[in-house]
């Protein structure tokens, strides 16, 4: 079972929205917030989660450049980082699968969307015993 998530985004409507859709699905877990890539690869060395859910589009750093140093400093196998963003764009997720992410999740584009199929979806990636990359773009 997750003890604690690091939450990467910058838009406070998103993490509220993850955040409750968490709850909502009764997780136990402690969730830390970071708004950017800088801010979640200096959290991932502090708090050692046991998920990353990574924002691509951020100031600063970017999803997919954090995602790159926190896999230096915790190689695939251990801390699972699902990238959850809004964006559609195939050369995102194949970044994101190159650069040893262990899922993609398209989050909804509307801030009214609900996002409980989303962390279901993400969810599910850990009920996989042979983790292959996921990628839940519905």
């Amino acid at each position: 079972m997750l003890s604690s998530i690091l939450l990467v985004d910058d838009n406070a409507t998103d993490i509220l929205l993850v955040k409750e859709a968490l709850e909502d699905l009764e997780f136990d877990v402690v969730v830390h917030v970071a708004h950017d890539g800088l801010e979640a690869i200096k959290m991932a060395r502090e708090i050692i989660p046991d998920l990353i859910l990574m924002d691509i589009m951020m100031p600063k750093m970017g999803g997919i450049e954090a995602l790159v140093e926190i896999r230096k400093l915790f190689p695939k196998g251990g801390m699972k980082i699902v990238i959850l963003t809004t964006s559609g764009d195939e050369r995102d997720t194949d970044a994101a699968l190159l650069n040893e992410a262990d899922g993609f999740v398209a989050k909804p584009v509307e801030a009214s969307a609900n996002y409980e199929s989303k962390i279901l979806a993400i969810k599910s990636i850990f009920h996989e015993e042979e983790f292959e990359f996921v990628i839940f773009n519905k």
